[in-house]
């Protein structure tokens, strides 16, 4: 059988001082009070680079002193990711240093194609008990992509577009930028799809963010955000290994022995 992912604990011992948020804050999102910058980085998994097996994505989100709020980790199950790939529906939990869930992520199975309107991508955002907090829905767009950040209510509360020919652009050492709209059209802030590397670029699809928004944004929607960032790494820059396909398949059949 194909080796476990990577199971590396990505929390510390002891979380940073939550900061004093006010009763309102849904239980977990404290340490999402009065933040204004997260950075997400993805577990790199060696069975995921020198394999075609889809590993399950692990993240660490860390606040702008580098300590680490949270841990998010894929509950897919292994079928569904081989068989679909990027295109799969997926889960998320998101754990707090107890590694207990604050929040749930779903991502119902949909049409990868922009040409196909009716049926586009989304990620639902919940509290563990089933609470909604918001989700972010694809918008139909022939040039670049187009997300709308929607709150509990169903109200589209912010936009986020990105670059045009993305896959172009996210080899040429550089940073990739989408950009966190009001919803009169006014920027914000924005998700960066940071520059990993020669070696993460070219053989795995291991990749780090930077998100950034007002800080007093509502905490919800700063988790529906990071949602958001989980859809773009799965729909734009997973699946991408380089390696020949028939290295990879050598290194398959080493793996099942």
């Amino acid at each position: 059988m194909y080796p476990s992912p990577s199971n590396v604990d990505v929390l510390p011992a002891t979380a940073p001082p939550e900061p004093m948020a006010p009763a309102s804050v849904p239980s977990g999102l404290e340490s999402l009070y009065n933040v204004n910058h997260l950075s997400v980085e993805q577990s790199l998994s060696c069975c995921g680079v020198f394999t075609t097996y889809e590993t399950r994505k692990e993240y660490s989100i860390k606040n702008i002193k580098g300590q680490i709020l949270y841990g998010a980790k894929e509950t897919t199950d292994c079928l569904t990711r081989q068989c679909w790939r990027s295109a799969r529906p997926a889960r998320f939990k998101i754990v707090d240093h107890t590694k207990k869930e604050v929040v749930h992520m779903r991502r119902p199975l949909s049409c990868s194609s922009c040409w196909i309107p009716c049926c586009l991508q989304s990620i639902e955002v919940s509290m563990p008990k089933g609470e909604t907090l918001g989700s972010v829905r694809q918008r139909w767009s022939p040039i670049r992509p187009l997300f709308h950040v929607i709150n509990e209510y169903g109200k589209t509360v912010l936009k986020i577009s990105g670059p045009c020919y993305i896959q172009c652009c996210s080899f040429c050492n550089c940073e990739v930028h989408y950009k966190i709209l009001a919803v009169d059209g006014s920027k914000i802030g924005r998700i960066t799809k940071l520059w990993s590397g020669v070696f993460r670029e070219l053989f795995s699809d291991s990749n780090n963010y930077d998100i950034k928004f007002p800080p007093d944004l509502d905490v919800k929607i700063k988790a529906v955000l990071l949602a958001a960032c989980f859809l773009i790494d799965l729909m734009y820059f997973s699946g991408r290994t380089r390696i020949p396909l028939k290295l990879q398949t050598q290194l398959n059949a080493i793996c099942l022995i």
